[in-house]
């Protein structure tokens, strides 16, 4: 990447707590605060060339500043629910120029990575994981022995195995499409993820 990674990430209980209290201005507050500390550090250091963000804080940090002045090349940026939308967005309005990937992961997983960008290939989001050492399926909600076909939509399973632990078949929080290999990653992708459908009730959505 050229540069030291800066990660800009927040507390997500913390502004959940905010929410459902109605506390709206300790919310924004809290974000602000954030995203001021971010600034500090990004204008202090012009070695960082690489960011991990969430899409709600890379707004917040392109209304205060031009991220590529700062000499920013490439942002991860995941946490939550992505689309094409703001993925378009991102990558028109937001850091044009920047080579922006779309994530989605966690401490098991892992990043599993959107498809490569190429011209002309929309702004549709799939993930890939970071195979062998983590593996993603789409299953059957009620039978998660069963993987789905092609195109249908059904449960994430994650497996995980690396020299520490092994963790086989952990069904994730989340739904989503299977997709099919491409060449740049010969196995399943996931698009469309979002929380799954039984536990969306109890989910606070928008936090990042």
């Amino acid at each position: 990447r050229g540069g030291i990674s800066f990660c800009l990430d927040m507390d997500p209980r913390w502004v959940v707590k905010c929410l459902k209290r109605g506390w709206i201005e300790g919310a924004q507050a809290y974000k602000d605060h954030v995203v001021d500390q971010a600034l500090t550090i990004l204008r202090a250091h012009p070695n960082v060339k690489c960011m991990f963000t969430t899409p709600k804080l890379l707004e917040a940090l392109c209304e205060k500043v031009d991220i590529g002045r700062l000499g920013i090349t490439g942002i991860f940026c995941g946490g939550t629910e992505m689309d094409e939308a703001f993925h378009r967005k991102a990558r028109e309005e937001l850091v044009p120029g920047i080579d922006f990937v779309p994530t989605y992961g966690n401490t098991l997983m892992g990043l599993a990575c959107n498809r490569p960008s190429v011209p002309g290939g929309g702004y549709a989001i799939t993930y890939f994981a970071p195979q062998p050492r983590a593996v993603l399926q789409v299953v059957q909600p009620d039978s998660p022995a069963d993987v789905v076909g092609c195109g249908e939509l059904g449960r994430v399973k994650l497996t995980t195995l690396t020299k520490e632990f092994f963790v086989p078949g952990f069904l994730e929080r989340d739904e989503a499409y299977r997709s099919e290999p491409i060449s740049a990653y010969p196995w399943d992708g996931v698009r469309d993820v979002r929380p799954f459908g039984s536990l969306e009730q109890n989910v606070v959505v928008g936090v990042y």
